[in-house]
């Protein structure tokens, strides 16, 4: 039992309880990640928004969820809650979602059905971290929720690209770019680099402190974390080869689009953040001072 104090007055409410009273507070903030079986929703928004409507979806308003949990935390005392038997269910819920959504990311043909369910997995990851409660575990989730924001805005701002030149979003209709705009490959490279677990990145961090906290030292919830590290950055490496190198799919004819230098700026301040975010603490740390 705990003791709750709520308008001045003392409260002993049941463990099961308040796990099931915060259970169902979060289970809007968990929409919004969203975490697998709540999801259903963002690769639809994501196929029918604009581009720009995307950007901010992906990099804003979906990551927006994580500090009503944090809070959320703080109310309900989460360090003595995830005993409950309400966690232990959520938890090998999240784990099984982690095994399901991979795979489900690698089947989609969609582009932006692609980067949603991309989305997700590292949204599922993030919620697996910050449902622990540890601080270490809540930093890096919170870490990890702004490099994948910056990461997957820069890809679905990649992405009208290819659907301007192809006008199609499916994968195997938009092979061989490497040839159309070596340029643009450039910096498409790097955003899919900064979507995987690659070092010298904020998300690469991000994990580093997830790896190394408490939440992480029993052998499934490793297993958990390996497999999507794993099967993230497989699939990273499938949606960079099957769009940029292969045969150029004529099926679908060029179209004429001119790429100015706002183009490639919008792409380098996501790249510039994502890669050189040392700089920007540095600068903040001056600041502060």
């Amino acid at each position: 039992s705990f003791v709750v104090v709520y308008s001045g007055v003392l409260l002993v409410v049941d463990d099961v309880l308040l796990g099931s009273l915060f259970f169902f507070w979060v289970v809007g903030f968990i929409v919004k990640f969203p975490v697998f079986g709540f999801h259903f929703w963002l690769p639809k928004v994501h196929v029918e928004a604009p581009v720009y409507g995307s950007m901010i979806l992906a990099g804003l308003l979906v990551k927006l969820g994580v500090f009503g949990i944090i809070r959320m935390f703080f109310f309900f005392n989460f360090l003595c809650v995830v005993e409950t038997l309400v966690f232990g269910g959520f938890f090998v819920f999240l784990c099984f979602s982690v095994f399901v959504l991979n795979f489900l990311c690698i089947y989609q043909f969609d582009i932006k059905c692609y980067i949603a369910y991309s989305s997700v997995v590292h949204m599922t990851l993030v919620a697996l971290s910050v449902w622990s409660g540890r601080l270490v575990s809540v930093f890096g989730g919170i870490l990890l929720r702004v490099a994948h924001g910056l990461c997957s805005s820069g890809l679905f701002f990649g992405m009208m690209l290819f659907y301007d030149v192809r006008g199609s979003r499916k994968i195997y209709l938009s092979r061989g770019f490497i040839r159309v705009n070596s340029c643009f490959v450039f910096f498409w490279y790097f955003l899919v680099v900064g979507n995987c677990s690659a070092p010298f990145r904020l998300g690469f961090f991000s994990e580093f402190f997830l790896m190394f906290s408490r939440f992480f030292i029993s052998f499934l919830r490793l297993f958990v974390f390996w497999f999507k590290l794993f099967f993230c950055g497989f699939y990273s490496i499938v949606l960079y080869l099957y769009l940029c190198h292969g045969k150029v799919s004529m099926s679908l004819g060029f179209g004429v689009v001119s790429w100015g230098v706002g183009f490639y700026m919008i792409l380098f301040v996501h790249l510039f953040v994502l890669y050189f975010f040392f700089v920007l603490f540095d600068v903040l740390g001056v600041m502060c001072v």
